[in-house]
């Protein structure tokens, strides 16, 4: 039966939107949260540093240091790469997921180069005489993968990418599992308050607010929870790799990773030994929620234009489930973006009705 021009119309517009979807959040991520993500993990993987910068104020004049040396592109290096690599999980989501039907699950599988591009995002720019490649992600981890298996021997100490891959694949697990554990526990602690509110009390606001805050709490705590795993595993993935990272100490000069470590649990006894323990939470006010809060937000006047353009007005269950549609059509963190989406939405709603908050 052929469609209407209605609903053809229609179609055309999921389509549209689901395209910018994808647009705000890449580029929320890009702006907002990759300048964050390159200070954090250099102050990870700096041995020895004079300071922690547990608090943001600390690394204000060190980061102005950096960039009046090396410009204010340093902020965004490596962020190519990270595109790269984000574009290849998308790839073997869909081959894993849609031709085998497994699990969407790249971590071990995309190790090389999850390793390639962290290393492309701590190094340092000072003295870097070549010029970056788009497609250097991919041949580095091609490369290392190459030299592990038929290469020469090594003396530099680095770990295989055979032994990271199963670390990186727990983090990858761990971060799921306690994610959606503190979610259902937050969300069955808010639902029952909300339950026993009277039924002229329970405005739109006790009934989106629940989901909310579940979703962002339950994100920030297993950041938290697993920061020093990654403090660990980051650490073990530029060992031996002869990369210079910037001096977040002062700004001006780049230091070299002299720590050797023999395994997983040798680098976090060694860490809590001679650094402390709060070395495993360098720089952890950046944290990943500031990904999260930007792509929600940047939906946000999305949402109010097409809440204004007429066929949505006043319509919060039809918006969202025209959002919702448009999450659903993601080929790649078709879950994690649907929850995304839909709390996108749902913010919308409360803040418009309770401005305040």
């Amino acid at each position: 039966m052929r469609k209407s021009y209605s609903e053809q119309i229609n179609i055309s517009l999921n389509e549209f939107i689901s395209f910018f979807l994808f647009q705000f959040s890449l580029v929320a991520k890009t702006l907002i949260a990759h300048p964050c993500t390159v200070l954090r993990r250099q102050c990870q993987v700096h041995q020895f540093a004079r300071t922690l910068h547990l608090t943001p104020f600390t690394l204000i004049p060190v980061v102005c240091k950096v960039v009046s040396n090396e410009g204010f592109l340093t902020l965004w290096k490596g962020a190519i790469g990270s595109g790269v690599l984000w574009g290849l999980s998308t790839a073997g989501e869909i081959l894993i997921a849609d031709l085998f039907g497994l699990p969407r699950s790249t971590a071990i599988s995309m190790t090389p180069f999850i390793v390639s591009s962290f290393v492309e995002t701590v190094r340092s720019e000072s003295g870097l005489g070549e010029e970056l490649r788009v497609m250097d992600v991919v041949t580095n981890g091609i490369n290392r993968l190459r030299f592990d298996f038929i290469g020469p021997k090594d003396n530099s100490k680095r770990f295989s990418l055979v032994y990271l891959s199963v670390p990186t694949a727990c983090l990858f697990t761990s971060h799921y599992v306690v994610t959606n554990a503190i979610y259902d526990w937050i969300y069955s602690l808010f639902k029952r308050y909300v339950d026993r509110k009277p039924a002229h009390e329970k405005t739109i606001y006790y009934r989106y607010f629940p989901e909310i805050f579940s979703t962002f709490t339950s994100h920030m705590l297993a950041d938290l929870a697993l920061y020093p795993f990654e403090t660990v595993l980051h650490r073990l993935y530029i060992q031996g790799t002869r990369t210079l990272i910037d001096n977040l100490d002062n700004g001006v000069t780049a230091i070299s990773i002299t720590a050797k470590y023999a395994g997983f649990f040798d680098c976090f006894r060694t860490i809590i030994r001679r650094e402390g323990f709060w070395a495993l939470y360098a720089a952890k006010w950046e944290g990943k929620g500031v990904e999260e809060r930007a792509r929600i937000h940047q939906l946000i006047s999305m949402i109010e234009a097409l809440h204004q353009s007429g066929d949505y007005a006043g319509s919060p269950e039809a918006l969202y489930a025209l959002v919702e549609g448009c999450a659903d059509g993601r080929p790649s963190e078709s879950i994690k973006a649907l929850i995304d989406y839909r709390v996108a939405v749902r913010y919308f709603y409360v803040i418009r009705n309770f401005p305040l908050l």
